[in-house]
């Protein structure tokens, strides 16, 4: 995939109710969950990774610039898919608004020890 492919994966000012397809280029990854980051969304990550995995991807990149924020659960959520990813030998970047309460929170998580955080999911894809 090239830079000039994220044309495709443009950010909806109006997210969808329901979950979006991961979008694949290699064996590199983007998932864009809609809306809040909660259990059950880290849950519908989790679970579109594991399959990705078993075909081959080992990079992830989580774009969560369409979600209203990020509470404990969905915290917890991204140490497990991290951990998940990691087990097989992958990595899980994050794509982040600036100045969002997304960002807020896991700068107070101190996250970005454990994730790259970037503003642009064409940025992450090429690090």
């Amino acid at each position: 995939m090239t830079p000039a492919d994220f044309t495709l994966f443009p950010v909806p000012a109006a997210a969808p109710s329901v979950g979006t397809r991961p979008f694949r280029g290699g064996r590199t990854a983007l998932l864009a969950p809609p809306g809040p980051f909660d259990g059950a969304a880290a849950e519908t990550v989790t679970r579109d990774a594991r399959a990705l995995i078993l075909t081959g991807c080992r990079a992830f990149i989580l774009d969560l610039r369409r979600s209203d924020f990020v509470d404990s659960q969905g915290a917890r959520g991204l140490l497990a898919l991290r951990e998940e990813v990691a087990t097989h030998g992958g990595r899980v970047r994050l794509v982040v608004a600036e100045g969002s309460r997304v960002e807020r929170t896991l700068r107070l998580l101190d996250f970005g020890a454990l994730f790259p955080m970037f503003r642009a999911a064409a940025e992450a894809w090429r690090a």
